[in-house]
């Protein structure tokens, strides 16, 4: 596939999945899907656009960073440095830049790129990009797949925009959220939720796991078929009400579960070791014992 079909391809699943969970969210949808040629040997696709903020939501394919196969770059652009710059800073406890870009970091004369290549490690990393005339803020990540992507990038790429604009929504309704965590005050909740709830954190720990509960080993692919492939729940493996405000949340303090085995945790005592308690009583009860 050309790596412009490649990017169409991608942009459609990605507006697609934006299309569906933004309700509430402060988010006009790009809609002519026009690819557009860049400076960077490659091609992009706006998205979407927030009003409130001035800035465009993107997805590009490119040699920017520096590597022989294009890569994937998807995240917020603006020609106000400071409105990137304040994005940046509000989401930097769930989104830490781990790379910083300015003029001096670029070169090219007809194809723009990064003077030194961005690092394997930091693909699928946030980066700032500072420039006079615009600024970004998103993530690099090699396309894979026999299709030149996959589904995995697309995910990521909608978490990262809806996780990134959630902090500018304003979140009144909790009463969902009550159920899921009912030992745990609501403004807890509010607060927690607020500052530490990642979509895009959640999604890997499910790709870690496999999308497989912890607990009782159910798979919702295997019972539903299509309608469940890719789906299950992030818990958290200590209880939020102990958990302290400055530190963030890592991906190693999430465990997969299935919503069942997620409401009974939340019946437990809120610490790690909850989860084997719990996978011991369904061990018990599958084997006929009390």
């Amino acid at each position: 596939m050309r790596d412009d079909r490649r990017l169409k391809h991608a942009a459609a699943q990605i507006a697609d999945e934006l299309r569906s969970l933004k309700g509430g969210f402060p988010l006009r949808m790009a809609s002519s899907g026009k690819v557009w040629t860049t400076e960077t040997d490659g091609w992009c696709i706006p998205l979407a656009y927030l009003p409130n903020k001035g800035a465009h939501m993107e997805v590009w394919i490119d040699r920017f960073a520096g590597h022989k196969q294009m890569t994937f770059w998807a995240g917020f652009f603006c020609e106000d440095e400071k409105v990137i710059r304040d994005l940046v800073r509000k989401v930097q406890r769930n989104w830490p830049v781990v790379l910083e870009l300015t003029g001096d970091d670029v070169e090219g004369k007809r194809t723009t790129k990064m003077k030194t290549p961005l690092p394997a490690s930091k693909l699928g990393a946030q980066v700032a990009e500072y420039y006079t005339s615009r600024s970004f803020f998103g993530f690099f990540q090699r396309p894979k797949g026999s299709n030149g992507f996959d589904s995995k990038f697309c995910r990521q790429a909608a978490d990262f925009f809806l996780d990134v604009i959630d902090r500018f929504r304003d979140e009144n309704d909790s009463s969902r959220d009550e159920e899921v965590y009912p030992r745990v005050e609501r403004t807890v909740v509010k607060s927690h939720l607020t500052r530490e709830r990642s979509r895009f954190l959640a999604s890997q720990c499910k790709e870690r796991d496999g999308y497989q509960c912890v607990v009782c080993e159910m798979r919702f692919e295997e019972v539903y078929g299509r309608l469940g492939r890719d789906f299950a729940e992030a818990h958290h493996r200590q209880a939020l009400a102990s958990l302290d405000p400055a530190v963030p949340t890592k991906l190693k303090d999430l465990a997969t579960v299935c919503a069942n085995c997620h409401r009974m945790l939340h019946r437990m005592e809120g610490v790690p070791g909850d989860i084997a308690k719990l996978r011991a009583i369904v061990k018990r009860r599958r084997n006929g014992l009390r």
